[in-house]
C-alpha cells in the first residue's frame, strides 16, 4: 500500500491571479506598439504582442518583463481599444498617443463609447431630418406645394425667382417663364 496522500480540494482549479495596474514599463512597450501601429497603418495583433513581451530582453539580455507584469492577448486588445477610444475622443486619429500618468478604468472606457454612440445617433438623426425638413418660404412649404404640384397657381415669376435666388437654385428655360423656375424645385 502506498503512503500518498489524498491532493488538496481544488488542487486541479485554476488559480485566480490579482490585477494589479499596469507598470510605467508595460504601458510604455504597449504604447509605443499601437503608435508603431498609428504611424504605420499596420494594427499589431494581441497574441504576438503578448508573445513578444514574454521574450522580450533588454540591452544586457535580461528579460524586459517579470511573470507577473506580462498581459494576455485579452488585456492587450482591451488596451489598444481604450487606447484608440482616446485617440477618436482627441479627434486626432493620426496623432500618435503620449504616455498618461493615469491608467483609464473600464468604466471610463464604457462610458465613453457609450457617449460616442450617442453622438453618432444623435448625429444620424439630424441628417434624417435635414433630408425631410420642408423649405419655406414666407410661410409657404415649397417641398410639400412641389409636390402637389401648386407652385404655378401659389408664387408669381418674380417670387419664384426670388426662391431659386436664395436657395441657389440654377433655372432651366428662360427666365419669363414659371416653368423654368418650378421645374428645378
Amino acid at each position: 500500500m502506498s503512503t500518498r496522500k489524498a491532493p488538496l480540494q481544488g488542487w486541479g482549479l485554476k488559480r485566480q491571479r490579482k490585477g494589479g495596474r499596469a507598470t510605467e514599463n508595460v504601458k510604455r512597450f504597449l504604447l509605443e506598439k499601437f503608435n508603431k501601429a498609428v504611424t504605420t497603418g499596420n494594427k499589431e495583433d494581441p497574441a504576438k504582442v503578448a508573445k513578444e513581451m514574454r521574450v522580450a530582453r533588454d540591452e544586457s539580455g535580461k528579460l524586459c518583463f517579470a511573470p507577473e507584469e506580462r498581459r494576455t492577448a485579452k488585456q492587450i486588445a482591451s488596451y489598444f481599444s481604450r487606447l484608440a477610444a482616446t485617440q477618436r475622443q482627441q479627434k486626432a486619429p493620426r496623432e500618435l498617443l503620449v504616455e498618461q500618468d493615469e491608467a483609464i478604468s473600464e468604466e471610463d472606457f464604457q462610458a465613453s463609447e457609450i457617449e460616442r454612440q450617442l453622438q453618432e445617433l444623435q448625429t444620424a438623426v439630424y441628417e434624417e431630418i435635414d433630408l425631410k425638413h420642408p423649405i419655406d418660404y414666407n410661410g409657404h412649404h415649397i417641398c410639400g406645394l412641389a409636390k402637389r404640384g401648386m407652385l404655378k397657381s401659389k408664387f408669381k415669376v418674380a417670387q419664384l425667382k426670388e426662391i431659386c435666388v436664395l436657395f441657389g437654385i440654377e433655372i432651366e428655360g428662360p427666365a419669363g417663364r414659371k416653368d423654368s423656375y418650378v421645374k428645378p424645385l
